[in-house]
């Protein structure tokens, strides 16, 4: 027998066993929905229900027919759907042609009547958002905001053009900003003392705040930034930045990475006002940068004050290519006690003077940042005094160094034991430092010099026109606690908060010592 018989007998024998399954499935079906609705109380309102559901349904096979299943060469058999729907069913409920067209029609298109309206928010979203879109036509008279960066609320690519090793775990990149017709990125010395930049991490979408070197004597690239970065293990933002590369030698081309901002810090030139002559700055790692930063803003000024550097770094490497062991004088060498910043011995040797080691001319193969500052050193001679001390040679900053660089005279006055006063009235929230215990990070004119004004100043002075010493921290937020006390958190932002740390210690001690002096954490 040929294939085609054996499918057509066995499509014959199957057909009753389909039939009697479809029958028997239909007869429990029809009993559990009659049970089901002879279970139910029943109220007018029930009946009513069922009654015009049956209806509806007829009148629906009326129309369409009933559902057919053709089986082979065998006459047709009709199933007729007589299912009645209750609560418990899963079976679909039939709907109303005249329901799904109304249904089609009321989704497939909106009202004409909503469509002015819904231009019009495209309209106004639109132009709320050109700021964002068209970053080159900043609107601001702001000179911070006149540069690529522009308002500081959209991240700029900036290409890596140059990268230059530090030390092992440390390197400075150079970043050029997009060809643009606005003003150059180094106009934003003229505007800031201290500011900083945000740097993104793409793939975590991740920004961490980086400051900017100053530009080193004789450049002539103004659309330039350099960054001093370390990588930090566990460090998303570095760890990243240290992936980064320029242009290769045979043509290939560089990375870029996003940056926003300025952000600026505090204004240095309108607390030292008319009588502030003495600046220290306490850097710690890359925070040297802001140091620097504050160098190239204090140190030019008509009047400088002079200014002492102490920086802090974990080894010789961050300033010599090589790790090479400067000289050290004997008077300056050190033993455990002596570099302990609460030992009582080292309190008691403040007399002494600092005695962390300097950083003179005579360093063997300085690295790219010792170079920066002993071209400083060069051309401001005594006014700049630099030490550096090192974690893995047993070498920190002392109290006794502090207080030495504490009452160490400006240029401004002689040397004297008891230095006139500077006058400064508790509120004035530039030459007072309980003004600066709840102040954010720029406050009170956002690190801009060009919006101080006389009359912001609170003081008042007989003979001179008021100011204030600076004494200032950078570095790891363990660094500056430890030196000048924890910053405060308060509504989601970072404040200054009371002086702690071994100023504070200092201070108990010598009431009197931090009178003419603001500190600033940053």
């Amino acid at each position: 027998m040929g294939s085609p018989a054996i499918a057509s007998a066995a499509g014959v024998a199957t057909r009753p066993t389909a039939g009697r399954f479809l029958s028997h499935t239909q007869r429990p079906i029809r009993a559990i929905s009659a049970a089901t609705a002879a279970s139910r109380p029943t109220t007018p309102k029930t009946v009513t229900r069922f009654t015009y559901l049956s209806r509806q349904i007829s009148s629906w096979e009326n129309r369409h027919g009933a559902l057919t299943i053709r089986c082979g060469h065998s006459p047709s058999k009709t199933l007729t759907t007589n299912r009645r729907l209750n609560s418990t069913s899963t079976a679909t409920k039939p709907v109303a042609p005249n329901s799904l067209a109304q249904t089609s029609r009321t989704s497939s298109f909106i009202s004409p009547r909503y469509l002015p309206l819904i231009l019009l928010l495209a309209i106004g979203g639109f132009a709320w958002d050109s700021q964002w879109l068209f970053p080159s036509t900043p609107t601001s008279t702001d000179p911070a905001e006149q540069t690529i960066l522009g308002p500081a609320r959209k991240f700029i690519p900036f290409a890596v053009v140059a990268r230059e090793q530090v030390s092992p775990t440390s390197f400075i990149l150079t970043l050029k900003a997009p060809t643009s017709s606005l003003p150059s990125v180094a106009s934003l010395w003229k505007v800031f003392d201290l500011w900083c930049v945000e740097v993104k991490q793409p793939q975590i979408q991740v920004a961490r705040e980086y400051t900017p070197l100053p530009p080193p004597p004789g450049s002539a690239d103004e659309d330039t930034l350099r960054l001093y970065v370390r990588a930090v293990r566990g460090g998303e933002v570095s760890t990243y930045l240290s992936r980064l590369s320029p242009p290769s030698v045979d043509g290939g081309p560089g990375d870029t990475v996003e940056l926003r901002g300025p952000h600026g810090e505090f204004d240095l030139s309108s607390r030292l006002g008319g009588r502030g002559d003495r600046v220290v700055f306490l850097a710690g790692g890359t925070g040297i940068a802001s140091a620097l930063q504050a160098a190239h803003a204090v140190l030019p000024l008509p009047g400088a004050p002079s200014m002492t550097i102490f920086w802090a770094v974990r080894s010789r490497d961050e300033i010599q290519q090589g790790g090479n062991t400067l000289q050290m004088k004997p008077s300056q060498t050190v033993s455990w006690w002596s570099w302990n910043p609460f030992s009582r011995r080292s309190a008691d040797n403040s007399s002494s003077g600092i005695r962390a080691e300097a950083l003179t001319a005579q360093v063997k193969d300085p690295s790219p940042v010792s170079r920066e500052l002993l071209a400083l050193k060069e051309r401001y001679g005594d006014r700049l005094d630099i030490r550096v001390v090192i974690d893995q040679e047993g070498t920190a900053v002392r109290d006794s160094d502090l207080a030495a660089a504490l009452t160490q005279p400006g240029p401004k006055r002689p040397s004297n034991p008891s230095p006139p006063s500077t006058h400064a009235v508790e509120g004035c929230k530039f030459h007072s430092q309980t003004a600066h215990i709840g102040m954010v990070d720029g406050a009170p004119n956002a690190g801009k010099r060009s919006l101080f004004k006389p009359d912001d100043c609170a003081c008042s002075s007989g003979t001179a026109a008021p100011g204030k010493n600076l004494f200032v921290v950078s570095g790891p937020e363990g660094f500056v606690q430890a030196y000048a006390g924890a910053k405060l958190w308060r509504d989601g932002g970072q404040l200054q908060g009371p002086v702690g740390g071994m100023l504070g210690v200092l201070q108990r001690k010598s009431p009197e010592i931090l009178k003419d002096w603001i500190v600033l954490k940053l």
